[in-house]
């Protein structure tokens, strides 16, 4: 992210403030979204000298063992964005990029014309993409007991997923690997669905063929797939070599990730093709490590 010595004093005291800022909840929180709220502010350090990604930075060369992705500003801002890019690949040295599935606007999923630029930069480093969910500005609470995390981010990496495809963004920047968290959300599921524009009725807009060919260009992980039943459907979808470990700890309640991790260990599968999923596919995918 931008320095926060080239921040607004505006945006320097907010971040300070936000600290010691307290309000009282419109309704009892869940342990995860407090988890989320906490996170937040012990993120928050306000330090002339550091940016985020040089804090990160400095962890990933304590143990290069580890790998490091930079983070960006909203993809609303171009040149901005385009500025940390360089930074991000070319000072830092950064493994990835890390991507939020939408920005801004209710349409600001990750194929939006005016992000073409960003994607261009992307494709010309041969950017490893990890895209994560978080809420569309669009989305509304269906039922307050259920986070936004449980249920719909699935289907905000689906959405974001189809979005590219649609607009043939795989097709237009085949060096960039994209990493889709969760098993991909919905798109694995719901993508032969999605192939009825291919008839009349619907305008042919894609033949069947491209729309599941991009869908096959996608990376997956395996950090909380939505159920057991999901991970056999990925390990099925996706190509040779685009299914990776994950399990989203420490974010997600540990017994959570250890659910699932153990559904995949247990998973009756070569040995070979585990050792791909657990580590062999990611080291092809970052050379360094």
């Amino acid at each position: 992210m931008v320095q926060l010595r080239n921040q607004s004093p505006e945006q320097r005291d907010l971040a300070r403030r936000a600290l010691i800022w307290m309000a009282f909840a419109k309704r009892p929180l869940t342990l995860l979204e407090l988890q989320y709220a906490l996170s937040l502010i012990v993120a928050t350090k306000v330090d002339p000298e550091i940016s985020v990604g040089s804090a990160a930075l400095a962890l990933r060369d304590a143990n290069p063992k580890n790998g490091f992705f930079a983070t960006v500003l909203s993809l609303q801002h171009t040149e901005l964005v385009l500025k940390e890019l360089r930074y991000a690949f070319g000072t830092l040295k950064a493994d990835g990029i890390t991507l939020f599935t939408s920005y801004a606007t209710p349409q600001g999923y990750l194929g939006h014309p005016e992000y073409i630029p960003i994607w261009e930069e992307l494709n010309r480093r041969k950017a490893v993409v990890f895209v994560h969910p978080i809420n569309n500005v669009a989305a509304v609470y269906f039922d307050d007991r259920l986070p936004m995390p449980a249920f719909d981010w699935p289907h905000e990496t689906g959405r974001t997923a189809m979005d590219m495809i649609l607009n043939r963004r795989l097709e237009q920047f085949p060096d960039v690997k994209i990493i889709l968290s969760h098993a991909g959300g919905t798109l694995a599921a719901l993508v032969q669905r999605a192939t009825m524009i291919a008839l009349p009725e619907f305008g042919e807009i894609m033949s069947a063929e491209d729309i599941v060919k991009q869908a096959k260009q996608f990376y997956f992980d395996t950090a909380l797939p939505g159920s057991q039943e999901v991970f056999p459907m990925i390990l099925n979808f996706a190509e040779p070599g685009h299914l990776l470990f994950g399990s989203d700890f420490p974010h997600a309640p540990e017994e959570l990730s250890k659910g699932f991790t153990k559904s995949v260990d247990d998973y009756s599968l070569e040995d070979e093709k585990k050792t791909d999923i657990y580590c062999e596919s990611a080291l092809k995918l970052f050379p360094r490590l």
